[in-house]
């Protein structure tokens, strides 16, 4: 009678390896993906945290408006742009020591310096009942693909997926403070 020898034959040797090669493969493509998925949604939330920031400034604006006339309303940081369209948030009567910038950097960090901005803002204000409420619409947008020009906020309102370009919006209804 012949013995029969204990160990692997070279053929499940190697099929054993290539399993666990496509084993190795697959995991380094599941962490590729993971990360990306953690770039994304962490621009995502700072755009967001950005949006709902600018919402809370138009809020915080429309207290200042206290009359029915334009001169109330010129009282204001951003609502007196009420009907201009597509504008970049430039306050015309800024809080002393405060940055409120269009702009913020990748950390969703406010900043002025266009050389630093990576996440843009754009507001439009329309009326719906004239010198009573208003609708405040805000879109924060920033390209996958590089940098974008904040000063041009018309870039925000047309912007596409298919641009390279993302974007976040909400829109509040603003009324005038009693």
């Amino acid at each position: 009678m012949k013995r029969r020898r204990q160990g692997f034959t070279l053929i499940e040797v190697m099929i054993s390896l290539a399993i666990a090669g496509s084993a190795l493969v697959a995991i380094f493509a599941m962490q590729e993906a993971i990360a990306r998925g953690n770039g994304l949604s962490r621009e995502m939330t700072a755009a967001t945290a950005n949006t709902r920031m600018w919402i809370e400034r138009l809020r915080r604006d429309s207290l200042l408006w206290t009359g029915d006339n334009a001169v109330a309303l010129a009282q204001t940081s951003y609502l007196q742009q009420v009907g201009a369209g597509w504008i970049q948030p430039i306050p015309a009567n800024p809080f002393p020591n405060f940055v409120e910038g269009s702009g913020a950097d990748w950390s969703g960090n406010e900043t002025n310096v266009a050389a630093d901005q990576h996440f843009c803002t754009a507001i439009n204000l329309t009326w719906i009942r004239q010198f009573q409420t208003m609708r405040a619409d805000v879109v924060t947008y920033w390209s996958r693909q590089g940098r974008l020009d904040c000063a041009n906020p018309a870039v925000g309102a047309v912007a596409t997926p298919a641009q390279g370009i993302r974007q976040v919006a909400a829109s509040t209804v603003l009324r005038r403070a009693r």
